[in-house]
């Protein structure tokens, strides 16, 4: 597998395909109109490293981590200059370190069940951020960009695959598994 092609601040959607992946799919599907497809997101640093956020923030290299996934769809957003793009990887990175947010799950999941984004909009500390919220987070601070409707605080990964599916001119398709 060959990433030549990923440019910096390019999203990566994933589905592990572990239990714990397969519960939560399940438990999303429960609340989303849609299918959920994807449950964590990384964003390419540079051809061979991402971003992540797991127990805290951190680097991956790009092409071992997705070994060991089910699928994944690699976004971007045409819209971007490269300037952006670096911009973007260089907000990203001030969280490098940073816990992950566990609290920002559940005020999530109460915000699923309860279909409002309510208990998550209140919560702009950027030490609590998960896997989708570090990307939305650094894509609406330095370019505007938005997902799905959703303000950044509440951006889940579906939230992500929703905005590329419905703005296939702004949003690549650059690869997939």
């Amino acid at each position: 597998m060959r990433m030549n092609n990923i440019k910096p601040a390019d999203i990566i959607l994933v589905d592990s395909g572990t239990n714990y992946g397969k519960a939560i799919l399940i438990t999303l599907n429960i609340f989303q109109d849609d299918d959920v497809k994807f449950i964590h997101v990384l964003m390419a640093v540079d051809k061979e490293k991402c971003i992540v956020a797991e127990s805290k923030v951190k680097y991956h290299n790009i092409v071992e981590y997705l070994k060991s996934v089910k699928s994944y769809k690699i976004i971007r957003n045409n819209k971007l200059t490269d300037k952006q793009r670096l911009s973007i990887v260089k907000k990203a990175e001030t969280l490098f370190g940073l816990r992950y947010g566990v609290l920002r799950i559940v005020l999530q999941f109460l915000d699923q069940i309860f279909r409002t984004n309510f208990f998550t909009v209140w919560l702009k500390d950027k030490k609590m951020h998960i896997c989708s919220t570090l990307v939305s987070w650094s894509y609406y601070v330095v370019a505007r960009v938005g997902f799905n409707g959703v303000q950044w605080q509440s951006v889940e990964p579906d939230d992500i695959s929703d905005e590329q599916e419905r703005n296939q001119h702004v949003w690549e398709v650059v690869s997939e598994k």
